[in-house]
């Protein structure tokens, strides 16, 4: 939660089952996520995607989805305007 809150800044507070998944990403090798439409996977996705390329040398992000508009507008899309927001994007090569 340090990178959102720290580097991240505005980019919004985690709630708890937001938290609740960051936290089974950190500690876990595969992680799988379901929940309703508009419960804030895509948001937490995003910067889920943004921490890794952020704190890992050389790191690669493989999103998938059922759709290809999924992955690309709403999961890739969030990262790329979230870390814009935090004027981030090209120390992330997002740009």
């Amino acid at each position: 939660m340090g990178f959102i809150r720290e580097v991240l800044g505005d980019a919004g507070e985690p709630y708890a089952k937001q938290r609740e998944i960051i936290d089974a990403v950190l500690h876990s090798r595969r992680v799988s996520v379901v929940g309703c439409n508009g419960s804030g996977k895509d948001w937490t996705v995003a910067r889920i995607i943004l921490w890794w390329i952020g704190t890992q040398p050389q790191a690669k992000v493989i999103v998938t989805g059922p759709t290809q508009r999924q992955a690309d507008e709403d999961a890739i899309a969030g990262a790329q305007a979230t870390a814009g927001d935090a004027a981030i994007s090209g120390i992330l090569g997002l740009s």
